[in-house]
């Protein structure tokens, strides 16, 4: 829980995510990355969770109002990317006869105390803030899940995904520091953070 008037922490921020997207079963994956055992569905199904809730933090970003027309078109182009990861999850997942969970919407997203509101961004700032922890959840999700998945084509696919989430962080890192190359530079070893 954080002071009225006092900016989210990294944590806080990803916590809240996790709980408005998939409730408090969700905070598992923002608190501990690691991937419990069940199989490469269980894994998928992880992997979908936090695409999906990527491309709900894109749209809100983008239906703001909040981004300038040089972030707008980036902004875009990633969502466009996003979206093409759940269609890929949604097939993997559907083939092995997993569950789906259930779409995030600004209802779960903000109901929790403490969190930041994806449908209440006032700042260009803050959208781009948010859609890198976003991203930085993304890749702590597929690098703990790579590692868990049995299918050598679903692990070259997660692979594929995890290093888009890394170009997609460096780009919003541009953005939200424009000029500061090394600020927007991912590190070597791409881990994601919670």
């Amino acid at each position: 829980m954080r002071a009225a008037g006092t900016a989210p922490t990294r944590r806080q921020l990803l916590g809240g995510l996790a709980l408005g997207l998939a409730g408090p079963a969700g905070a598992a994956w923002a608190k501990s990355a690691p991937v419990q055992t069940g199989g490469d569905a269980e894994v998928l199904r992880r992997m979908l969770e936090v695409e999906q809730f990527a491309v709900f933090a894109y749209r809100r970003a983008l239906a703001s109002g909040t981004l300038s027309m040089r972030a707008k078109p980036v902004v875009g182009l990633i969502l466009g990317h996003e979206q093409e990861h759940v269609r890929m999850l949604v097939r993997a997942l559907a083939a092995r006869g997993g569950g789906f969970p259930v779409l995030p919407d600004c209802a779960r997203a903000g109901s929790r105390p403490g969190t930041v509101n994806p449908c209440e961004l006032h700042s260009q700032k803050e959208s781009l803030s948010l859609l890198l922890d976003v991203e930085e959840a993304c890749e702590a999700v597929y690098y703990h899940g790579l590692s868990k998945l049995r299918d050598p084509g679903l692990a070259r696919t997660g692979s594929q995904i995890m290093a888009a989430e890394a170009q997609h962080a460096a780009a919003l890192s541009g953005l939200l520091h424009p000029g500061q190359i090394s600020r927007a530079v991912p590190d070597a070893f791409v881990e994601g953070k919670t």
